[in-house]
């Protein structure tokens, strides 16, 4: 009898834990989806108005997928981020997103700010960044206003704003996609010491991949690389208590010693590179990785890679400021990976996004 009450006990758990989690994801989405329907509005209220040049409506390459494919695909993703977690890999999602102060603040700075992004994506300038003598030293393809946004990567309140513009874009489902990197993680954690081992998330940005693998792998030391001082300082923040470092540097020229690292990671970070910088990153995760190593990359699809889905990647680059996006979903990244020692060892999509783990030889 007892084991049966146990097993009961074990199946209302699994159940209250499903329906808090659905419950949870519902309403984010909802949040989310919420802010993009009023952004349409006030964007076209504004391009109504708008001196600028009528820009041509975006052109799709190939086939796009409906509303209906659109979300059965998110369907699939949450449904494989529960099981994920029920089987072990990561504790149960919580997805806090901040307070419900926190929230409406940054809502009002997005709602404020969007008048100017609206008028810099109509007029098609996107170099306000780069105009910026403080900004001297950094890369020249860094210093732009990607995506159109206010303060490229380099303001205070462009690190306040940029969660919640990626959940915006993707339907609240930003965070669902990353977790999809920490599976491969896993794998290469398996059976180790987390605490004897040593790793890095490069282009680590607001910290949200680190805040994923420090709730995961609470005792796993990883170090997150970024060259936007105002993007560490809010990793930083979010870090808590975790084993982490923060680092101000160059994923092309990483300050880590060759063969030193054990893990790599990079989220959402190799779309956003010239191709010859692309594999000069590359290149430098070889150099840094121990032989043995892992490298996780978690980024957009490329064409291929879900079928339907290639003329909607055709859309992204006209619709926003991605000016290295045409190349890299066409680029053979698995080819210059394999230049570079690192042979493929796990592959997986996950809604609009894609998860690959190398090894280096």
């Amino acid at each position: 009898m007892e084991a049966d009450s146990t097993g009961i006990a074990s199946r209302a758990g699994r159940t209250v834990a499903r329906v808090s989690y659905t419950a949870r994801q519902i309403s984010r989405m909802g949040f989310y989806i919420g802010h993009r329907l009023a952004i349409d509005r006030a964007v076209r209220r504004q391009e109504a108005t708008s001196r600028a040049e009528p820009t041509p409506p975006p052109k799709a390459d190939g086939a796009v997928p409906d509303r209906a494919a659109l979300l059965k695909e998110i369907r699939a993703l949450l449904q494989q981020d529960l099981i994920h977690s029920e089987q072990g890999y990561y504790p149960t999602p919580r997805d806090h997103d901040g307070s419900l102060v926190s929230l409406v603040k940054r809502s009002r700075l997005l709602f404020k700010d969007l008048p100017r992004s609206t008028e810099r994506r109509l007029s098609n300038h996107f170099t306000e960044a780069r105009e910026e003598a403080s900004l001297d030293g950094l890369p020249a393809y860094y210093r732009q206003n990607f995506h159109f946004q206010s303060g490229g990567w380099l303001t205070d309140d462009s690190a306040r704003l940029y969660d919640m513009q990626v959940e915006i874009l993707f339907s609240g489902t930003a965070n669902a996609m990353r977790r999809a990197g920490l599976i491969p993680l896993y794998h290469a954690l398996h059976g180790r010491d987390q605490r004897d081992l040593r790793a890095a998330d490069l282009a680590t940005g607001t910290g949200s991949m680190l805040q994923q693998i420090g709730d995961a792998f609470p005792r796993l030391p990883v170090t997150g690389l970024d060259l936007s001082l105002p993007y560490l300082a809010r990793a930083e923040k979010r870090s808590g208590h975790r084993p982490h470092r923060f680092v101000l540097g160059n994923a092309e020229c990483s300050p880590f010693g060759s063969g030193s690292l054990d893990i790599v990671t990079a989220v959402f970070l190799f779309h956003e590179l010239p191709p010859k910088v692309r594999r000069t990153v590359i290149a430098d995760i070889a150099r840094i990785l121990k032989p043995g190593g892992t490298f996780i990359f978690v980024d957009a699809l490329q064409n291929g890679d879900k079928p339907g889905f290639d003329g909607l990647l055709s859309l992204f680059p006209q619709m926003f400021h991605e000016p290295y996006f045409d190349h890299y979903r066409s680029d053979d990244l698995t080819s210059v990976f394999a230049d570079y020692g690192l042979e493929p060892i796990y592959s997986e999509t996950a809604f609009l996004s894609k998860v690959t783990a190398y090894r280096k030889a």
